[in-house]
């Protein structure tokens, strides 16, 4: 906020309400980019930048009593350099990690350090790349795994990237990027949910109008980049933070009413249904003869959650179940069966799809395309697309009736009445069919 043409930072509390707003810093000098954190003793600490000195340095506060009253301020970096946009994260072994970017090498790479009663390794070097690294955010979850996220112009423009650390530091992975677009990517701010999932937001300039972008990684794979605030006005700076009954903000600084104010979204509830894999038992099916297929879903939200899934073959439906009162983190595999009676030969991808909740935010996980299964002529075992010689050895190889047993064992695609053996029913099959194809 500017008073006399200077920045300072203000703060508001929220406890169901919003307190008054509250000045934290004074004085004839810009103080800019705060990030907060409490620590494992209840302390409440805020770091931020102040030109005071001259050039940009980082400097910090602490609080033993909510806010009540503050230490003074205390300078943190001192180098010629600039340095900017602090980030602080409490790690499980209760160590305070602070990020920043500075150009004291010549241009902007990160530097990080750790406080444990005292600040230590101050200022190790993060980043080295011959362009501007800058706006880093860092986290750790629950795998005690710290990530950095940064904003970086090594592709000719700003692109989100990140590194991580399991050991504390002491080794690093490659540097990653996040988003690919040709629009500038700046500002990240990340946080893991309490159902595990990663949420990244920043701000997005298309065009020479900044909007508010978020995406999500569920341990797996990184969702599609998603607009949270996307209209004609200036949306930029954005922060996230999940409370304690689950809720998602992010908050952002928007010049929608002709000036700079803060704005903030929160999610309804903590929904969020995903579908996890859509498999099935084989790579073939028979035509007039049913195949299974099996939906894995999860709840990654932290309420338990009732919704319907559909399972598809390409576009068409094969079935619509219910999933009731499924825990927060739980998992259940719903079986579908697909009548082939009717449908052309060829391949069919399987998909699902769970059904959206109200105050559900991440969608991006709701549909799953799987498996790829091929409709072909009955005892066709083989796929080759004509019952022969080959499907009567293959029968006879996973003769699966009980003991004894063929050589190579149970095989689905063998068992063309899916009726969990490979025996006479299916080789008489074979044989009725011999010499079709399509």
């Amino acid at each position: 906020m500017l008073v006399t043409d200077k920045s300072q930072i203000f703060y508001k509390i929220y406890d169901g309400t919003w307190s008054f707003e509250t000045q934290l810093t004074t004085g004839l000098f810009n103080n800019v980019n705060p990030t907060i954190v409490q620590a494992n003793d209840g302390k409440i600490w805020v770091f931020w930048s102040s030109d005071r000195a001259g050039n940009y340095e980082i400097y910090y506060r602490t609080s033993s009593n909510n806010g009540v009253s503050w230490s003074s301020d205390s300078r943190l970096t001192f180098d010629a350099g600039v340095d900017r946009r602090p980030s602080v994260a409490r790690t499980q072994d209760g160590k305070l990690w602070l990020v920043w970017y500075s150009n004291r090498n010549g241009n902007n790479d990160l530097f990080y350090s750790y406080y444990d009663g005292s600040w230590s390794s101050f200022g190790q070097q993060l980043t080295a790349d011959l362009s501007n690294d800058k706006d880093p955010s860092i986290i750790q979850t629950q795998d005690g795994k710290i990530w950095v996220f940064w904003s970086s112009y090594r592709a000719g423009y700003f692109q989100l990237w990140y590194k991580t650390t399991m050991d504390g530091g002491l080794s690093w992975s490659a540097e990653i990027q996040l988003t690919t677009t040709h629009d500038w990517d700046e500002a990240p701010w990340a946080i893991q949910a309490k159902n595990g999932k990663i949420w990244v937001t920043w701000q997005r300039n298309a065009a020479n109008d900044y909007d508010i972008y978020y995406k999500t990684f569920d341990g797996v794979a990184w969702s599609s980049d998603t607009g949270l605030v996307t209209d004609n006005a200036d949306e930029v700076l954005p922060s996230i933070y999940q409370t304690a009954n689950a809720t998602v903000w992010v908050a952002w600084s928007t010049s929608i009413n002709g000036d700079f104010d803060v704005y903030y979204k929160k999610t309804l509830a903590d929904y969020d249904v995903a579908v996890k894999s859509v498999t099935s038992d084989s790579t073939l099916a028979f035509k007039g003869y049913n195949r299974q297929v099996q939906v894995k879903v999860r709840n990654e939200g932290l309420l338990s959650a009732s919704f319907s899934v559909t399972a598809y073959c390409n576009s068409t439906p094969i079935g619509t179940q219910s999933v009731t009162g499924l825990v927060s983190n739980g998992e259940t595999t719903l079986t579908f069966v697909w009548n082939t009676t009717g449908a052309a030969f060829g391949p069919y991808v399987l998909s699902a799809t769970a059904t959206g909740l109200v105050g559900e935010e991440d969608f991006t996980d709701n549909s799953l395309s799987g498996s790829i299964v091929l409709l072909t002529v009955a005892g066709d075992v083989n796929g080759d697309k004509i019952v022969d010689v080959g499907d009567g050895a293959a029968v006879s190889a996973h003769w699966y009736p009980g003991p004894p047993v063929g050589p190579l064992g149970y095989s689905a695609a063998c068992d063309v009445n899916a009726d969990g053996k490979v025996d006479l029913i299916d080789s008489a099959i074979v044989s009725a069919r011999w010499g079709q194809s399509w």
